[in-house]
């Protein structure tokens, strides 16, 4: 990956879709500019390494045969598992340390998964069999968060199944059944672009739904008696009045404090329960309403 596309401690688009394709942590580490990586030791608890002791064999005066580059080796001789005194301990041989397996990452892939064939309503009816194995989608995306593994390439498969039917006696027969089968997978966007209301625009780069009134959104998170309402893009007071304003005072949701009421407006003196009925409606949408993007 291109040096410039290193962007602090965050990973670009790009590079996640690319981490998203390797097989090994080879692939993973020469991806990186540097072409290096640092290997943390990793705790094993000490009640374990008399099982990993155990499994020695496979080389020369009882060595396990890694499957490791020779580096691994050299490594654990200084290696250091865990850091709390008595509850971890040192590997103390090759045999040990390879005895740890290394994991294969399960990629984004159609991969044969278990599905149910449908059910009929009518209980004298049952279909064989009741359920196969069939090519979809599965395994992890690496920003699991905003993407999962979805088609992108799909086909329809038919299927003839057997149709049984109790009716006092048991007859069989044989029916058509279609089901999608999913050829190719990626890992893509868990929010679409229609997941968007009139006022958000679609990110594609961060698979999300952004406010387009970003000055007045900016305006808002900079006044502290405020919060940003980013469902439907307006700027919202943080606290109402428990018990609304008093007589002479209406809320203004601009300084979001109890304010005079104007001359022209005093006739309208029953702001009370417009306020409280304002109040319940914001209470209920903070749920979710000002979740941190």
């Amino acid at each position: 990956m291109p040096q410039d596309e290193l962007l602090g401690n965050r990973l670009t688009p790009q590079q996640i879709d690319q981490l998203n394709n390797l097989d090994s942590l080879d692939d993973v580490v020469r991806s990186f500019p540097n072409g290096s990586y640092d290997v943390e030791p990793p705790i094993v608890s000490a009640r374990i390494l008399p099982q990993l002791s155990s499994r020695k064999g496979g080389g020369p005066a009882g060595e396990a045969r890694s499957e490791y580059p020779t580096r691994s080796r050299a490594m654990n001789r200084k290696i250091l598992i865990g850091h709390r005194a008595g509850t971890h301990q040192r590997l103390s041989s090759d045999s040990e340390y390879t005895a740890v397996k290394q994991p294969v990452a399960a990629k984004c892939r159609p991969t044969l998964q278990p599905v149910a064939l449908k059910k009929p309503d009518d209980l004298s009816i049952m279909y064989w069999p009741y359920c196969i194995q069939l090519e979809r989608c599965g395994g992890c995306c690496i920003n699991d968060r905003q993407q999962s593994c979805q088609p992108t390439k799909t086909e329809m498969v038919t299927y003839r199944i057997t149709k049984f039917i109790i009716n006092g006696m048991i007859k069989n027969g044989t029916d058509l059944l279609h089901l999608e089968r999913h050829v190719e997978c990626k890992c893509r966007c868990i929010v679409k672009a229609e997941d968007c209301n009139a006022l958000q625009e679609y990110s594609p780069n961060e698979c999300r739904c952004n406010c387009g009134n970003a000055d007045e959104k900016r305006k808002c998170l900079s006044e502290p008696n405020k919060l940003w309402d980013y469902n439907d893009c307006k700027c919202r007071c943080r606290e109402y009045p428990a018990e609304g304003c008093t007589t002479g005072l209406y809320f203004d949701p601009n300084t979001c404090t109890c304010t005079a009421i104007p001359d022209a407006r005093r006739r309208y003196t029953d702001n009370t329960y417009k306020l409280e009925t304002r109040r319940r409606r914001w209470q209920n949408k903070t749920s979710n309403a000002f979740t941190l993007q």
